[in-house]
């Protein structure tokens, strides 16, 4: 009979059920388990159970001095490991040993058990058996009385707080977000605030379920909520009901939905902006659709100004985020007014120089970060350093879209891409276009068409066989 991996959920309301369960494993014969994966804190009371049972029925047990379980009848027990040492020795023992993984709630709802099915083919999957038990979220929403059906879970734990973007633009009425001691639940509060969607909701901390420390937060003072980062907690979001709460909630709700649907083609008026700004909805129209997005883009506005480009492309880029820079702290105010308008949770402000701001994305050792499109707009004097550094921290097959309005900046784009196609073999690939903008405006009894100033916008691909130490020349092509 082939070995199995058994993935064990332990639920702290019923960790009877989950008792049970492994002390069955373990009395097979046939399916005796060989090495157990633990974790110290949160299974030493099940491991502490089975070490008793055994004990009664005089089966072997070794101890260290320290009381610390090592192994059960012949099984080596592992504590706190990483998840890519335990995926190595599953890989490894596959079939030849019975490994018994414990985890919380559900293992195959952001838990260990989807992470080990996701490294495994196919046809290794059936040596994996899973053992679900109830999982935090839903003891979360039994206490609080809010039914599932109409939720979006989402988990940060060991991730990103981007993962939680995509929840914020399901417009689902109850949000659960798992959290861990970096996203925690001040952190995520914090972050709500800050983007515009804390009025909207009522914000629960449930802290420690199912044990003696069991304690749900309904209201709470910043303070409270900093002393919670270092316990187990669960968040749970649940929508206001503004259109019963007045008149004026009505219309702030409907403004508040309005501003949120509306992806593209903004209007200009609605941002909040200072002279010269926003980019034209015309050309923000042909910029974007350039910009070869995706759901999960990772998108640097470069020269942000008020953040129109932002504000568009981070909602077709929901599960994405869109890095907003600026030097101009006024502007970044206006883009952090303009992200609360338009309810926008995925966009990140960064007040900096450039190109000095990018080195935050070339100290970044993983890929994730890196950007799959750069939009940059206006004529810096620094444009050929800008294009240069974006060039280099780009993803393969990315793409940078520059807006031009004066020829010398135009040029220095073009410079750019002559001067790398006349160092590589493989040239870059671009396009440009000159977009002519006229808008009908009336006079009197009559109309006329009010010209806009024309704008060179300029697309550049990065290929896969790029050389990425190309090295800017300040040369003019002749």
């Amino acid at each position: 009979m082939a070995k199995k991996v058994h993935i064990l959920g332990i639920s702290p309301c019923y960790a009877e059920t989950a008792k049970k369960t492994a002390q069955g494993l373990f009395m097979n014969k046939a399916e005796r388990i060989d090495a157990v994966f633990a974790r110290r804190k949160d299974d030493s009371n099940i491991l502490a159970w089975l070490k008793e049972q055994f004990v009664i029925m005089n089966k072997g047990i070794n101890l260290e001095r320290s009381e610390k379980i090592t192994h059960i009848n012949n099984a080596t027990i592992f504590y706190d490991s990483k998840f890519k040492f335990i995926l190595d020795y599953v890989r490894e023992n596959l079939g030849k040993k019975n490994i018994l993984i414990f985890a919380g709630g559900d293992p195959n709802f952001f838990g260990i058990g989807g992470s080990i099915l996701r490294e495994l083919k196919t046809n290794e999957k059936r040596f994996v058996e899973i053992y679900p038990a109830i999982n935090f979220m839903q003891i979360g929403f039994s206490k609080l009385k809010i039914p599932m059906t109409d939720s979006y879970i989402a988990s940060v734990h060991g991730r990103d707080l981007r993962n939680m973007y995509e929840a914020l633009y399901s417009q689902k009425r109850v949000i659960g977000i798992y959290t861990d001691d970096i996203n925690t639940p001040y952190r995520i509060y914090t972050e709500l605030e800050e983007k515009g969607f804390i009025s909207e909701f009522d914000f629960y901390v449930l802290t420690d379920l199912c044990s003696k420390n069991e304690k749900i937060y309904r209201s709470f003072t910043k303070e409270i909520l900093e002393s919670l980062s270092n316990k187990k907690n669960i968040v749970i979001i649940e929508r206001k009901k503004l259109f019963k709460a007045s008149k004026d909630g009505e219309a702030y709700s409907k403004i508040l939905f309005q501003n949120r649907n509306q992806i593209f083609g903004i209007e200009d008026e609605k941002y909040v902006h200072i002279a010269g700004e926003p980019t034209k909805k015309e050309i923000r129209a042909i910029s974007i659709s350039l910009m070869n997005l995706k759901k999960d883009s990772v998108i640097i506005d470069a020269g942000c100004g008020s953040g129109s480009i932002s504000i568009e492309a981070s909602a077709i880029a929901a599960a994405g985020v869109v890095y907003a820079i600026d030097n101009n702290e006024t502007k970044i105010e206006n883009l952090k007014k303009n992200i609360k308008r338009f309810q926008r949770p995925n966009i990140v402000p960064i007040l900096g120089e450039l190109p000095e701001a990018f080195n935050m994305f070339k100290e970044n050792t993983t890929n994730a970060l890196l950007p799959d499109a750069i939009f940059i707009g206006g004529g810096s004097k620094y444009l050929e350093d800008i294009l240069t550094e974006s060039f280099h921290i780009l993803k393969n097959e990315g793409v940078i879209v520059v807006n031009s309005i004066l020829l010398s900046s135009f040029n220095k784009v073009m410079s750019f891409v002559g001067n790398f196609n006349a160092a590589n073999k493989v040239k870059m690939k671009y396009e440009v276009i000159a977009a002519n903008i006229a808008r009908l405006k009336t006079i009197k009894s009559d109309s006329y068409f009010h010209a806009l100033n024309q704008i060179y916008i300029t697309k550049i691909v990065k290929h896969n066989n790029t050389n990425t130490g190309f090295k800017f020349e300040n040369k003019t092509l002749k």
